[in-house]
């Protein structure tokens, strides 16, 4: 008796939660929807009662389960061709070669001396290089590579020439590649610090050395001299 009055109890109050939820600012129900509500929510509570062995039995047609919402997909992005990208990169280091080909000029337009013309002659490796009082000597697995020019003054007036004075920067090329700048010398003939009063006429020699690695092979040499602002290139031979 005490046990049929407890589950009494609960089905009241069950039905009593729904009937006061029903007047709240939810859903309106009809009588039939709100009686099966009352059945679930009774058997609900009385299903963990040890003491309840007719748990109500209730029409499960009512429930719907809650649908699992479907994942926001992200849309897949396309990575522009490596060919097209780098087309369009000005720091792409075959448009810098590019440029730097394209930006060349003549080497007398950097030496910019009135009727003074340098011109290379000729080239040769060895290992010395200079006179007792100023030899110069390749290192162990090195050679030289002696380039000769010649200077020369084709005004009528005498003229001071004064290569050291304008800060030059020589830099050997070899199959498109960067093989060295020339060794710092105290030869009298050194191309880098040509000082001369040149007579009429008068011509000059000078040199450029370089020391360079006895394997590497050197072929389709050049000089590229700079003065910050333009470049030119020497075609050695």
């Amino acid at each position: 008796m005490i046990i049929d009055m407890k589950k009494r109890l609960i089905v009241t109050a069950a039905v009593m939660a729904l009937a006061l939820s029903g007047c709240g600012s939810g859903p309106n129900l009809d009588d039939v929807s709100r009686d099966m509500e009352a059945e679930y929510m009774a058997g609900a509570l009385l299903k963990y009662d040890k003491n309840n062995d007719d748990v109500l039995d209730y029409d499960r047609s009512v429930l719907k389960a809650t649908p699992t919402p479907e994942p926001t997909r992200t849309p897949a992005v396309t990575a522009a061709p490596a060919s097209s990208a780098a087309s369009q990169n000005p720091s792409d280091p075959e448009s810098v070669k590019d440029n730097s080909q394209a930006s060349l000029v003549s080497p007398q337009k950097v030496y910019a001396l009135d009727q003074i013309d340098i011109k290379m002659m000729s080239s040769e490796t060895g290992h010395t290089y200079g006179s007792a009082d100023a030899a110069i000597s390749a290192h162990t697995g090195k050679e030289l590579l002696i380039v000769h020019f010649r200077i020369k003054n084709n005004s009528s007036a005498k003229q001071k020439v004064n290569l050291m004075k304008k800060s030059l920067q020589y830099t050997l090329i070899a199959d498109g590649e960067t093989a060295g700048s020339p060794l710092m010398t105290i030869l009298q003939n050194d191309l880098q610090y040509f000082k001369e009063k040149m007579a009429p006429g008068r011509s000059s020699e000078a040199v450029l050395i370089f020391e360079v690695d006895k394997k590497q092979k050197m072929q389709n040499i050049s000089i590229q001299v700079t003065d910050g602002k333009m470049t030119g290139e020497i075609a050695v031979h």
